[in-house]
């Protein structure tokens, strides 16, 4: 089903041994995401693919454990707002950002104080404690960071340590792992 948010482009403009060999975990002088490229950033992250898993259409960029759907999320945090990235609704694909709640003003302060610049976070975060959700949030990470690279974002990737966790713990977001900054549009 057709998001809110434009459809991913699937083929890109640079070769993937290229992008890969040009990785790193920050990126600045870059340009800001826009709207086409957040929505370019989310689907890298957790979006859906045509192929099919058991007879399903439940492909996602990313690896899961045994076709499972809900061991980890993504959010983004922008301004004073927390949106969740929702790749399926309604039995069917779909490719939006669903409005999660209001995010405190001195949190969001605290989140750009800590990682400027950058304005726009994408939160990695598991909703189950097993390893797996771990392994999910790194491939989500390294699909964000390849994807921020490929499109000459400006980016920064980020593994929370506790006191980092417990900042942005403060949007929402029950067990945040790991983050994305990115430049905040002009």
């Amino acid at each position: 089903g057709k998001g809110n948010l434009p459809d991913p482009d699937r083929k890109g403009g640079k070769a993937l041994l290229d992008a890969l060999g040009e990785l790193e975990t920050e990126r600045s002088g870059g340009k800001a995401a826009e709207d086409r490229g957040l929505g370019q950033l989310l689907w890298a992250a957790r979006g859906r693919t045509p192929h099919f898993y058991k007879s399903e259409p439940w492909g996602l960029t990313i690896p899961t454990y045994r076709g499972e759907q809900t061991i980890s999320a993504v959010h983004v945090v922008h301004d004073d707002r927390l949106l969740r990235y929702v790749n399926w609704k309604d039995n069917r694909p779909t490719h939006a950002l669903e409005d999660a709640g209001g995010v405190d003003v001195n949190t969001v302060k605290a989140m750009g104080e800590r990682y400027s610049p950058g304005t726009c976070f994408i939160v990695l975060s598991r909703n189950e404690n097993p390893a797996r959700a771990l392994w999910e949030v790194g491939y989500q990470l390294f699909n964000l960071m390849l994807q921020a690279h490929s499109l000459g974002v400006s980016y920064k990737a980020v593994l929370l340590d506790e006191t980092e966790r417990r900042i942005v713990r403060g949007t929402g977001i029950k067990d945040p792992i790991a983050l994305l900054v990115l430049q905040s549009q002009t």
